[in-house]
């Protein structure tokens, strides 16, 4: 292979790794979003209670998880 296409080869691996990044960025910011919007959700059962309750913390594992691989 030349050295143009290690090149080549060496730039799309960055830009891989950058949008792979960004991607991540992003999902934190969603995850992040939800958990608000879920802590602040009105609830008239403690059935709904323990539901959010464990929706929250399965999008909290999910932010430990994001951070872990970061």
């Amino acid at each position: 292979m030349s050295a143009s296409g290690d090149k080549t080869e060496v730039d799309e691996r960055l830009l891989d790794r950058e949008l792979g990044q960004l991607q991540l960025h992003i999902l934190k910011g969603l995850l992040e979003e939800e958990a608000k919007s879920i802590s602040n959700m009105a609830t008239h059962t403690s059935a709904e209670s323990q539901f959010l309750l464990g929706k929250e913390e399965g999008i909290k594992k999910a932010q430990e998880m994001l951070t872990a691989y970061r």
